[in-house]
Formats: C-alpha cells, sequence, structure tokens
C-alpha cells in the first residue's frame, strides 16, 4: 500500500497522539498523520499541502468551514472528509450533507480506533 497522508483536525492532543500511534503499531507507515490541532491551522496546511483524506472533529462549529474550504477545491472535492465528533448539531449536519455527498462520512466519538480506521480504508479504497 502507497503511504497515505491525513490530515487530522483535533482540538485534543491526546486524541491526536494515541490515534497516530495507534496506526503506526497497527498499519506500519502506511498513513501519515497531519495534526491541525484548530480550523486555522486546518485551513493552511490544506492548503499548502496534499492530502488524500481529511478527518476533522467538530472543532466547535468549525468542521463546516474546513470541510467547505475542502469542497470548494476543484482537486479535492471529491477528497475522503470523516468528521470523528461528540457534536450532536455537527453530526446531524453531516447526516444531511451525506445525501449529496458520498465521499462524506461521520463517525460518532467515542469509537474504537478500529472503526475510524476501517471508515478511513474504505474511503481511501474507493477514491474517484
Amino acid at each position: 500500500m502507497e503511504k497515505q497522508k491525513i490530515l487530522y483536525a483535533e482540538d485534543e492532543d491526546c486524541i491526536f497522539t494515541i490515534l497516530a500511534r495507534s496506526s503506526k503499531q497497527i498499519y506500519g507507515d502506511n498513513y501519515d498523520f497531519v495534526h491541525a490541532p484548530d480550523i486555522e491551522s486546518a485551513l493552511s496546511k490544506f492548503n499548502e499541502g496534499k492530502f488524500d483524506a481529511c478527518i476533522s472533529d467538530g472543532l466547535n462549529g468549525g468542521w463546516k468551514k474546513f470541510y467547505d474550504s475542502v469542497r470548494e477545491k476543484e482537486t479535492s472535492k471529491n477528497l475522503p472528509f470523516i468528521l470523528y465528533s461528540s457534536d450532536g448539531d455537527a453530526l446531524n449536519k453531516v447526516m444531511s450533507l451525506m445525501h449529496s455527498d458520498k465521499n462524506l462520512g461521520i463517525i460518532q466519538k467515542p469509537a474504537e480506533l478500529d472503526e475510524l480506521f476501517e471508515h478511513l480504508k474504505n474511503f481511501l479504497s474507493n477514491k474517484l
């Protein structure tokens, strides 16, 4: 498997660290997770780099701005985007968007990391 570069917007450093370390232990060097601790750095890193997928925490509502920015670019309009959050309002909004965006996924926290990795692997293997 070719190494996949994933931008993960997560404001809790410990969650990002656990995810990145678990990925390395389970999948070796197949994934390169890039951390963005807030919406501003997520947008900046996204605009500066090339990513195979994006994962976002709710970021106090900022996930939608991040999602919209990803979808605005022609080169990333089909990029897998997963909301990994416990924010009920964000989860509901994503569910309504999923009808028109087949590259959008949702996982409600708390969830097993295996579920997130499986979701991510499925999206990456079906990338348009």
